[in-house]
């Protein structure tokens, strides 16, 4: 029975290295392509300033909570962990920026899910590519963000059951809500 719980617990921890994210780039790294890492209480200090968060993660979860003031910029993944490198490939990727200002001189904060998430440094870097001279990246994410006491948006005060669920589908909730 011992040796059946260790084969059991080696798998799992096997399994879940195999296939858990791996983390997004460090400060150095993002610096290389004209991205530079802020902490939240950075990020925070720039936004009083004028600088605006973009939420790189998909409507829902933008819709359920966000950044207070950010505006959405979904960056849609498409090369699976295998993309998830320094200098990904980003011709399948999909980025819906248009709600970003023209002005490539605009101070953006882009940030997602947390440091396993990998759309932020992606819109980031694809930003400052495409000529945005300020361009920040908030690796630690919403996730450090809510840690950090800061203040979100959204509709996030619903039950906490609901949560999942309203996340995945947005609409179904609004109707739920509104019947």
């Amino acid at each position: 029975m011992y040796v059946l719980k260790l084969l059991l617990l080696l798998a799992t921890l096997f399994t879940s290295t195999l296939f858990s994210k791996p983390n997004t780039p460090d400060a150095q790294t993002a610096a290389k392509y004209g991205v530079k890492l802020v902490d939240t209480q950075s990020a925070l200090s720039m936004q009083k300033e004028g600088a605006l968060f973009v939420d790189t993660r998909k409507v829902p979860e933008y819709a359920f909570e966000r950044i207070d003031g950010a505006i959405s910029a979904y960056y849609d993944e498409k090369g699976g962990n295998d993309n998830k490198i320094e200098n990904f490939d980003g011709s399948n990727d999909i980025y819906y920026n248009s709600r970003i200002p023209s002005d490539k001189d605009a101070k953006l904060i882009f940030y997602c899910n947390g440091i396993k998430c990998w759309k932020s440094y992606k819109a980031a870097v694809t930003s400052a590519k495409e000529g945005y001279k300020n361009v920040f990246w908030l690796q630690g994410g919403i996730t450090k963000w809510k840690e950090d006491g800061l203040k979100i948006d959204g509709i996030y005060e619903i039950n906490i059951e609901k949560e999942q669920y309203v996340k995945e589908d947005l609409s179904a909730y609004i109707m739920m809500m509104s019947s």
